[in-house]
């Protein structure tokens, strides 16, 4: 053999191996673990009031205050934002992912699949209501 192909021979090795040890940092196959945030109601409202997540993640509400929590889509009464579906036809209706807690409750999960910005309220009593924000 020559120098030259020996070269060339080196040089495609050294390459080929240096792709086969980086391809796996580059990967973006990878699915991202969906993570929960926590948003709490207290006395002076929901804290955060403004929550930027992505699709697939999860929000939990937890009542810390003196009123009862039931967390509701925006427009207060309807609660159609998120699925454009009113209160009475989503509460109860288990087929529709609705975003409404539909009764009171210390605690509330809700995992959000759509992307855009969603605000909420309290619904009973009416009060001081926040926006979760979803990225895709």
């Amino acid at each position: 053999m020559e120098r030259p192909e020996i070269t060339t021979i080196i040089f495609v090795v050294f390459s080929v191996a240096l792709v086969a040890f980086f391809a796996p940092f580059n990967d973006q196959s990878v699915e991202r673990t969906p993570e929960t945030h926590v948003v709490e109601f207290t006395d002076r409202g929901f804290d955060p009031v403004a929550l930027t997540i992505q699709e697939g993640d999860t929000v939990r509400f937890v009542d810390n205050a003196s009123i009862t929590m039931e967390v509701a889509s925006d427009p207060h009464p309807t609660h159609t934002d998120y699925s454009n579906t009113t209160r009475g036809q989503h509460c109860g209706n288990s087929s529709i992912k609705a975003f409404d807690q539909c009764g009171p409750g210390e605690k509330f999960s809700f995992t959000f699949e759509k992307a855009g910005n969603w605000s909420y309220h309290n619904h009973r009593p009416f009060a001081s209501g926040g926006k979760i924000t979803v990225t895709e």
